[in-house]
């Protein structure tokens, strides 16, 4: 099931997931991510600290728009 959700860039930088999607991913506070700046905008991986990066639920791409789970918005 892909699901698509809109966030901002905070004070700070901060990026807020929403709370539906960490519990559904089983993302805890704390959970690492890699930051990849890509042809579409930026990417997110999540850190799994047993098997290395994977890919995360979110991509930010140019102009705001996002897309969730690879596919585009």
């Amino acid at each position: 099931m892909n699901m698509k959700w809109q966030t901002t860039i905070r004070t700070r930088g901060r990026v807020l997931l929403p709370k539906e999607l960490r519990d559904r991913k089983g993302w805890p506070p704390g959970t690492a991510f890699k930051v990849e700046e890509c042809e579409e905008g930026v990417f997110l991986r999540y850190v799994d600290e047993g098997t290395g990066p994977r890919k995360a639920a979110m991509c930010r791409r140019k102009g705001g728009s996002k897309k969730a789970g690879g596919q585009k918005a």
